[in-house]
């Protein structure tokens, strides 16, 4: 019988240890196949945002690979699955743990996340043969600790252009978490600094970037205000929970609820309690 599992959020982790997985692979295809690149959903918290995050990472990325993680669900016998399993250059980060006291800590946190994710996506890139160019000093100067802050609000940018270069696709970038730093610093007091830095770093990867990115997700659980976050971008998709769209991307549907309890056998009252819960 598989384990039910409430201590992880990373879909490798639920497929290795073969836990219980309710199978939101078909809305993985759903996302994808939006006419929006760029899609801001937010969603309540503990309601699965990370793990369909990190199953779209496990699905396209090319630094991954690993078939078998999918085997059994909705997805793995597909032509979709043969035309963009581990196709793409996969851009991950998580801001759920950014919350400081101030904005230099902030910013050291926030930076602290960019180099983890530079060092792993470029570490089989040779710089050297990319033409040079802004986008490569910047990725040269986070690689060597020399970079600036306006190189960090640069560095997303940079980022996908280089690994577009590289790869000759365009980058899926995944945003978990984006308001969690914004929620923090009006709490503590400096939030002006913090919705700058967020809004020139978001501003730079997603506008007019276009060629470099094939599809982009953004999850927390506010819908910050397009003057303040998203100032300039009218490109962004919002999705919310009373949307169709991405409907049951996250959280179990009825049907999903009761899969898993005749799974695990419960019945009767337990079961109608158990549904009246999630309503």
């Amino acid at each position: 019988m598989k384990a039910i599992v409430t201590d992880s959020s990373n879909f490798k982790d639920f497929r290795e240890r073969y836990a219980y997985y309710v199978d939101k692979t078909k809305e993985v295809v759903e996302f994808f196949d939006l006419n929006n690149k760029i899609i801001l959903m937010p969603r309540p918290r503990r309601f699965g945002k990370t793990l369909f995050l990190s199953t779209i990472y496990y699905l396209f990325s090319n630094k991954e690979k690993d078939p078998t993680l999918f085997e059994e669900t909705s997805i793995y016998n597909t032509d979709f699955f043969k035309e963009h399993f581990g196709k793409y250059p996969v851009i991950s980060l998580t801001f759920k743990d950014v919350k400081e006291d101030n904005f230099q800590d902030m910013l050291e946190a926030t930076k602290s996340e960019i180099n983890s994710s530079v060092q792993k996506l470029m570490e089989d890139i040779d710089l050297d043969t990319i033409t040079d160019s802004e986008e490569k000093r910047i990725i040269k100067n986070i690689l060597s600790n020399k970079a600036k802050k306006t190189d960090y609000e640069k560095s997303l940018k940079a980022l996908t252009t280089v690994l577009t270069s590289h790869y000759k696709t365009p980058c899926i970038v995944l945003i978990d978490e984006y308001d969690s730093p914004i929620i923090t610093s009006y709490l503590k007091g400096y939030y002006e600094e913090a919705i700058g830095f967020f809004r020139n770093m978001l501003s730079a990867v997603f506008k007019q970037n276009e060629l470099n990115i094939k599809k982009a997700l953004i999850t927390g659980i506010l819908r910050v205000s397009g003057e303040s976050m998203f100032s300039g971008l009218n490109n962004i998709e919002t999705i919310t929970i009373l949307e169709n769209e991405l409907s049951t991307s996250c959280g179990f549907t009825k049907e999903e609820t009761i899969d898993l309890l005749d799974y695990y056998g419960i019945e009767g009252e337990m079961k109608e309690k158990a549904l009246r819960w999630y309503n």
